[in-house]
């Protein structure tokens, strides 16, 4: 599947500030306990920040590529050093597993949360040598696996509403790819289709899913958000962001209903996080070691 223009441009959301920041590099926004949460990878930081609250910050003292609540009331958070368990009270609580500590130069990425309750996370090196990007999984009672080699810059990980697919970017090649899933095994099965980005439009970076199946694409470097149809390969909707990097995005509000969106420092200013409602709702985030209802234990 390959790039297809809009039909037709559909009337462009109001888009505010919720957060002006500044950050560095803002990324893995979700949605939890009535907040936006979201990581600075760079500095090392944790957020929380209800819609009209003060912002909550925790700093873990290395890089932090994602992080997600977890069944324990916590969080489980990807570290340069490992996967540990953290809290805005105290940080770094307990480690989970350290299997890439060993490589100073690799750092954990974006990554999801399954229907299981299970973990998904990419690795990269800091100087995104081409190829070296990997893909893991980490679930409480079979530990951790590496299941992709490869990539570059791992980005982007959802999975289709009925479980059947995994979309995941890796952004250098401009590609997100439509990944046979099997929820029950664990297991992923063949490529069956890609939205290639075209270059005018930046790199594909962090993206969510809606209730429709559709995707929603950051765009670093292309400062705007845009939606699209998976299996048709055909842009949608796009929405201007007044930041060049634009980093991730995902939903939230009362109504599951807001865009929240998350940019990092270029073009001379810092990164600052935004919303709009645009057509589309979303999902609540899932919970690490918790199993989504309807499902069998792994």
């Amino acid at each position: 599947m390959f790039f297809q223009p809009m039909s037709q441009s559909p009337a462009q959301p109001v888009v505010e500030v919720m957060d002006p920041g500044p950050f560095e590099l803002a990324e893995g926004p979700f949605w939890h306990d009535g907040a936006l949460h979201w990581v600075d990878i760079k500095p090392g930081r944790i957020h929380r920040r209800c819609p009209f609250g003060e912002r909550r910050s925790c700093d873990l003292g290395q890089s932090v590529g994602c992080f997600f609540p977890a069944s324990d009331g916590g969080f489980i958070a990807g570290l340069r050093e490992g996967l540990a368990m953290v809290s805005f009270d105290r940080g770094i609580e307990r480690w989970v597993d350290r299997t890439l500590a060993p490589d100073p130069q690799r750092r954990f990425n974006d990554g999801a949360i399954d229907a299981m309750g299970r973990l998904w996370v990419g690795s990269m090196r800091d100087d995104m040598r081409q190829g070296t990007g990997e893909l893991h999984l980490y679930s409480a009672k079979t530990g951790f696996r590496t299941v992709r080699r490869g990539l570059t810059i791992p980005n982007g990980l959802v999975f289709s509403p009925d479980n059947r697919f995994m979309y995941h970017i890796d952004t250098p090649r401009r590609l997100v790819e439509v990944i046979e899933f099997d929820l029950a095994g664990a297991e992923l099965g063949a490529v069956v289709g890609a939205i290639h980005i075209p270059e005018q439009l930046g790199y594909p970076d962090g993206m969510c899913i809606d209730r429709d199946a559709t995707l929603w694409i950051a765009h670093w470097g292309g400062g705007r958000v845009s939606r699209w149809d998976p299996s048709a390969g055909r842009m949608l909707e796009s929405i201007t962001i007044p930041r060049e990097n634009v980093t991730a995005c995902a939903f939230g509000g009362e109504g599951m209903d807001e865009l929240f969106v998350t940019t990092a420092a270029g073009g001379g200013e810092k990164g600052a996080i935004y919303r709009c409602r645009p057509c589309g709702s979303g999902t609540p985030v899932r919970t690490f070691g918790a199993m989504q209802a309807g499902q069998d234990a792994p």
